[in-house]
């Protein structure tokens, strides 16, 4: 089982779900965060070496985000830790080895009652671009 993790301290409980939910059933676990480049981030005068300096901040900031999730015992030191860059979100989930099998587990937007049965602008893009089963847990 795969864990899309945005980064963000507001997934955590979806992120405790998950591994809940991978030792009941006794399959390893895998928390990927994609950073998608997406279009045009920058003007052109500005360089693409300006948006690939920022995108890999951002899959740094994200790798190390994961990391405390480690380190705080959210999560088991069995879990896989991968970031996936792409230039756009189809590009960055076909680059997952995915198993035979495999689901690709996300978390809708935290908040109220009504916005958790709702997935943000990344969750949706994820949803549409899986090569493989999604389950959709409330934010």
């Amino acid at each position: 089982m795969t864990f899309a993790y945005p980064g963000t301290p507001e997934a955590v409980s979806v992120v405790q779900r998950v591994t809940d939910l991978s030792r009941r059933l006794e399959t390893p676990m895998r928390m990927v965060t994609f950073a998608v480049r997406g279009r045009n981030m920058y003007p052109p005068t500005v360089g693409l070496h300006a948006e690939d300096a920022i995108l890999q901040e951002w899959a740094k900031q994200a790798q190390q985000a994961m990391t405390r999730l480690k380190d705080d015992r959210v999560i088991g030191d069995d879990v896989e830790l991968q970031v996936v860059t792409g230039n756009d979100w189809s590009e960055a989930l076909d680059a997952v080895d995915w198993l035979d099998g495999e689901i690709l587990a996300i978390g809708t937007s935290p908040g109220s009652a009504v916005a958790r049965v709702f997935l943000g602008s990344h969750g949706s893009k994820i949803l549409r671009h899986s090569p493989v089963p999604v389950l959709v847990l409330p934010g």
